[in-house]
């Protein structure tokens, strides 16, 4: 009880600033779990001699079946640049996230 005490004499914006600064972590955290369960899945199958392909269907390669083609990066995630958008389809959910706390999608062009 004592922690959410400490957290109850914050400032809103020191509140909100953590807050997003843990999403991203989480965030990160849950990407590395996912790529180091991927590898060990992969290992695991491949010291039994199981090919994964044939488990889950192939992974498709190269443009998609209407001619798609790589488009530049048009936003950009200050906080994780990893976190990238072209600008075209649905905004990607990290920009929609700070579009729902008032952000302008403005503000994350990559110059």
């Amino acid at each position: 009880m004592a922690k959410i005490d400490n957290y109850r004499r914050m400032k809103i914006e020191d509140l909100v600033e953590m807050r997003d600064d843990i999403e991203i972590v989480i965030r990160e955290k849950k990407e590395e779990a996912t790529e180091e369960f991927k590898k060990e899945v992969e290992d695991r199958a491949k010291k039994l001699g199981i090919d994964l392909a044939s488990l889950y269907g192939a992974k498709r390669r190269g443009p998609k079946a209407g001619g798609g083609s790589t488009v530049a990066v048009k936003y950009r995630d200050p906080k994780n640049p990893d976190n990238t958008w072209s600008g075209r389809g649905r905004p990607a959910k990290w920009l929609s996230e700070y579009m729902d706390r008032g952000r302008k999608k403005e503000d994350f062009l990559v110059e």
